[in-house]
């Protein structure tokens, strides 16, 4: 099939409407390092919550931080080794940075 210059333009109109339509979304994000026999130990993990702003996120990371870091001590056990900071990211984010840690 062969590109002509008016196809080209519906693509492109299309994908403007596309971006348009896309909504970036936020996740409750952290750092943690685990004892593992294999694998990578420390890897980004995200709470399946999204949010559609930053700053709402951002809101809802301080009301609930607390909760959250007992609730990854109390599933890693043993095995955690530590739990960093939180933040809010994107899902394309963390995948980015755990290709970048060896996942």
């Amino acid at each position: 099939m062969f590109l002509t210059k008016g196809t080209l333009q519906s693509i492109n109109a299309i994908s403007i409407q596309l971006n348009k339509l896309m909504v970036i979304l936020y996740f409750l994000t952290t750092l943690i390092t685990l004892n593992v026999p294999s694998g990578p130990p420390t890897g980004w993990i995200q709470y399946t919550d999204a949010y559609k702003s930053k700053s709402e996120c951002l809101k809802k990371m301080h009301l609930m931080e607390d909760q959250m870091r007992i609730e990854i001590k109390v599933t890693f056990k043993n095995n955690l080794v530590s739990v960093g900071k939180f933040e809010c990211t994107t899902r394309e984010d963390v995948v980015k940075r755990n290709t970048a840690l060896g996942h």
